[in-house]
C-alpha cells in the first residue's frame, strides 16, 4: 500500500500511516525496514497492511512530484506499490518519447533540449538529506550558544543525559525529543553520506540525469533505427552484389559457347538486368553514405551531450556532496550542543539535583565537557592514542576559552548551595569550589585563579579584612574581587 507518515515520536518509536481512503495505520520502529531513510511526518511511504497496523514500511522511491518525474502525487496515491508506480512512468517515458521521435527531423538535428537540469538531478538524489537539513532550521537557539564537536563529545552529551535522567526521576527523555530526534536523523544521514563517498558515478548519472532525458532517449531511439536501415542497406549491398557477379558470371560462360560454336541464348535480357542491378546497388550504397553520414552527426550530438553534462554532474555532484556533508556536521554539532546546553539549563533548575548532586559537593554543572575532563582525568597522558589525543586538547582549548572558577566562603552548607547552584546556572562552564577552612584557602587562592569570591561575613573563623588579604598576598587572585554576602539577604547579587 502507498500512504504517508502522519505523525512519529523519536521519543517512542511510534508513528502513523494514512492512505487514499484516509484510513489510519499504527508503526513501530521494529516494522520500520528502511536502513537509509529515518520515519518522519509527511514521509510518503510503501508498506503492507495487517489489521489496523502497517508493516514492512519503507521510503517510497517517489517523494517528489514536479517536473522531473511523469507520474504525479494522484498517480502514487492510485497506485499499490512502487513497481506498480514505476511501471505507470516507464508507460509515460515511451509514449513522450515516441511522440519526439515521430515529430523530429533528424536530418536537420543541431543539438537536443534537455528535460531537467543537473541540479534538479542532484536534488532528487539528496532529497532525504536536505529534508533533514532543512528541519535544523526551524529550530530556535541562543546565538551565544558555544558550539561543540560533536564527533568528539558525542558519548558525553549522552552520558550527560543519562546521568541527568538518573538523578532526576521527575525528568523524562521526551523533553529532548526536539534535539534527539534530529540528532538521530542527521547521524543516518551522515552513514548514507559515507557511502555516497565511494558511489559509482556514471551509474548515477545514468539512473537520475539521463534516464529522465526524454529528447536524449528520443535520439538514442532515432540511433538505433538508423542502426538497423545500415544493417538492412548493408545486406541489400551484399545481395545486389552477389546477384550482378552471378549475372557476370553468366554471360562470360555464354561468351565462351558462343566462341566454341555452341548455342547460346541472347544475353540481351543479362546485361540489362545487370544494369539495373547496378543502378539499384548505385542508390543503395547512397542511401548507405546518407544514414553514416547522419549516423555520425546524431552520434556526436549525443555524445557532446553526454559528456558535457556527465562533466557537469560531476563538478556538482562532488560540490554538493561536500556541502550537504559539512550542513550535517554542522547540524550534528549544532544540535549536539543545544542539547548540552538543555541538559544544563534542566539539571541547574532541578530540585532534586540540588539537594543530592550539588548540596553532596558538585562543583561543576551536568554537561558534556566536564564528563570529557573527568574521563581524561584516569588516562596516562603520555599513553593517550589519537583519538583521546584529539579530545584532550580539544578539552583543554574549550578549558582555558570558557571554564571560569568561583569561591565560596563558607560554614553554611545550605547557603553555599544555593549560591552554587544560582553561579553554575548562569554558565555552563563556570566552576564553583567552596571552603569552610582557612587552611583550603590557602592552597587554592595560590593554585587557581578566580573570577570572583564570595565571602560569609557570618563565619566565626575568619574576618573580611583577613579574607582579603589573603587574597591579595595570594599568587593568582591579586587583583580578584572578594565580595561580602549574608545569608540574610534573601537575593544575593552574584553578576559575574
Amino acid at each position: 500500500m502507498h500512504g504517508k507518515i502522519v505523525s512519529y515520536q523519536d521519543s517512542t518509536g511510534r508513528g502513523v500511516v494514512i492512505n487514499i481512503a484516509k484510513s489510519l495505520f499504527d508503526f513501530n520502529k521494529e516494522t520500520w525496514h528502511d536502513p537509509k531513510v529515518f520515519p518522519a511526518s509527511g514521509l510518503l511511504v510503501e508498506c503492507r497492511i495487517d489489521g489496523n497496523r502497517a508493516t514492512d514500511v519503507h521510503a517510497s522511491k517517489f517523494q517528489v512530484f514536479d517536473s522531473s518525474v511523469l507520474v504525479n502525487e494522484h498517480d502514487f496515491w492510485k497506485t499499490e506499490t512502487d513497481d506498480e508506480l514505476e511501471s505507470i512512468e516507464e508507460k509515460k517515458r515511451v509514449a513522450a518519447i515516441q511522440t519526439i521521435s515521430r515529430n523530429t527531423d533528424y536530418a536537420k538535428l543541431e543539438d537536443i533540449d534537455i528535460t531537467i537540469t543537473v541540479a534538479q538531478a542532484i536534488k532528487n538524489y539528496f532529497v532525504m538529506e536536505n529534508t533533514t537539513i532543512d528541519m535544523i532550521q526551524e529550530i530556535s537557539h541562543n546565538h551565544k550558544t558555544f558550539i561543540l564537536d560533536y564527533s568528539l563529545m558525542k558519548r558525553f552529551i549522552l552520558k550527560a543525559l543519562d546521568t541527568l535522567l538518573f538523578l532526576d526521576k521527575s525528568i523524562l527523555k521526551d523533553r529532548f525529543a526536539q534535539y534527539t530526534g534530529i540528532i538521530a536523523r542527521l547521524e543516518n544521514s551522515y552513514k548514507g553520506m559515507t557511502r555516497y563517498s565511494n558511489v559509482n558515478i556514471p551509474a548515477l548519472f545514468d539512473e537520475y540525469f539521463l534516464r529522465h532525458q526524454i529528447y536524449y532517449q528520443a535520439l538514442n531511439v532515432a540511433i538505433s533505427d538508423i542502426k538497423d536501415s545500415l544493417n538492412l542497406t548493408n545486406k541489400h549491398e551484399q545481395s545486389l552484389s552477389k546477384q550482378i557477379s552471378l549475372v557476370q558470371k553468366r554471360i562470360e560462360v555464354q561468351r565462351q559457347n558462343k566462341d566454341n560454336h555452341k548455342p547460346t541464348p541472347t544475353i540481351h535480357d543479362d546485361y540489362k538486368q545487370i544494369e539495373n542491378l547496378q543502378e539499384n546497388l548505385k542508390k543503395h550504397k547512397k542511401d548507405h553514405h546518407s544514414f553514416a553520414e547522419n549516423l555520425k552527426k546524431l552520434e556526436a550530438i549525443r555524445d557532446d551531450f553526454y559528456k558535457r553534462h556527465f562533466d557537469t554532474f560531476n563538478i556538482v555532484f562532488t560540490t554538493t556532496f561536500n556541502r550537504i556533508t559539512k550542513k550535517i556536521k554542522e547540524g550534528l554539532n549544532f544540535c549536539g550542543s543545544l542539547l548540552d546546553d538543555q541538559i544544563w539549563e534542566m539539571s541547574s533548575h532541578s530540585s532534586s539535583l540540588k539537594a543530592q548532586h550539588f548540596k553532596g559537593g558538585a562543583e561543576e554543572n551536568v554537561c558534556s565537557i566536564n564528563f570529557a575532563l573527568f574521563y581524561l582525568s584516569h588516562l596516562d597522558k603520555y599513553l593517550l592514542r589519537d583519538t583521546e589525543e584529539a579530545l584532550c586538547k580539544y578539552c583543554e582549548k574549550i578549558s582555558n576559552h570558557m571554564r571560569r572558577y568561583f569561591l565560596i566562603i563558607t560554614s553554611d552548607t545550605d547557603f553555599a548551595t544555593d549560591m552554587k547552584v544560582k553561579i553554575l546556572a548562569l554558565n555552563k562552564y563556570y566552576v564553583v569550589k567552596h571552603i569552610h577552612k582557612l587552611i583550603a584557602l590557602q592552597t587554592l587562592i595560590n593554585t587557581i585563579t578566580f573570577e570572583k569570591i564570595y565571602f560569609d561575613e557570618n563565619i566565626s573563623w575568619a574576618k573580611a579584612e583577613q579574607i582579603i588579604q589573603e587574597v591579595k598576598d595570594s599568587k593568582k587572585n591579586t587583583k580578584t574581587e572578594v565580595k561580602i554576602v549574608s545569608k540574610a539577604l534573601k537575593n544575593v547579587n552574584i553578576i559575574v
